[in-house]
């Protein structure tokens, strides 16, 4: 009975060992949102085959304040559990940064009833979420290697006066597809010390709205607009046509 009796102790003592430690490996493998800077680029300077110098401007350009960094206003991050960039300048109360939207690119038609294209504006600073959902095509930033290329749906969301609205690059999206549109194309430029990737580049992808320089060094996506309303507590989107977006956009991690 004695030895029974030590059994039972030493079997209690290491049961409550066992729990005891679980949730602090349970919490040692989750993964942290990875802060990162967020860079996007107003233009891109090119020369064609005859070497005249020609400057592209982008459709999604920055404030002109330089690199968006993850901070209380500005939520410029690669999702831990997700692997998906973001970056939010409607992240707080308090406005600090801002993202340029172009929609002076329209393909006639696209519009609703298959008329123009209606946007709220034609260029505007706007308090705006860029979101590139790679999860959804299985890939991750975490795990692309240097020099590898994947393909990932985005959506940038962003209101104007009252109205709230998505510019959607999602072919293929799980709730909202938009077949026409083009994926973006997200590159491993650098890694680290361990061979992890620590810098990436987002293009466009560009099958369905072509090429703008003649090497094709710089592409154009083919995007949708879409205003959102909620009717009867149900969200639904609205067309407001299709246009040409041209964007470049640099994260560093710094």
């Amino acid at each position: 009975m004695k030895r029974k009796r030590i059994f039972m102790t030493l079997l209690v003592a290491c049961l409550s060992g066992s729990s005891a430690i679980a949730p602090k490996n349970a919490a040692s493998q989750r993964v942290s949102d990875l802060p990162v800077t967020s860079t996007i680029q107003d233009y891109q300077d090119v020369t064609d085959s005859t070497g005249v110098p020609q400057r592209l401007w982008m459709q999604i350009r920055s404030d002109g304040a330089d690199g968006y960094k993850n901070s209380k206003t500005v939520q410029s991050i690669i999702q831990g559990t997700a692997g998906d960039w973001v970056l939010d300048t409607n992240y707080a109360t308090s406005l600090t940064r801002s993202i340029f939207l172009d929609f002076s690119k329209p393909i006639i038609g696209s519009g609703p009833n298959g008329g123009a294209p209606t946007p709220p504006f034609t260029v505007a600073l706007v308090r705006a979420r860029m979101i590139s959902k790679c999860h959804e095509a299985g890939n991750s930033m975490f795990t692309i290697v240097n020099g590898q290329t994947v393909t990932c749906p985005m959506v940038a969301s962003f209101s104007a006066g009252s109205s709230f609205y998505r510019i959607h690059m999602t072919p293929n999206g799980d709730v909202y597809p938009y077949p026409e549109t083009d994926n973006v194309n997200i590159t491993c430029t650098g890694t680290d010390v361990n061979f992890k990737c620590n810098q990436w580049r987002v293009e466009p992808n560009g099958i369905n709205g072509g090429c703008l320089t003649e090497d094709c060094s710089v592409r154009q996506n083919v995007v949708k607009l879409a205003k959102v309303v909620t009717v009867k507590g149900k969200e639904t989107e609205i067309n407001q046509g299709d246009f040409y977006m041209a964007f470049s956009i640099t994260i560093t991690n710094p």
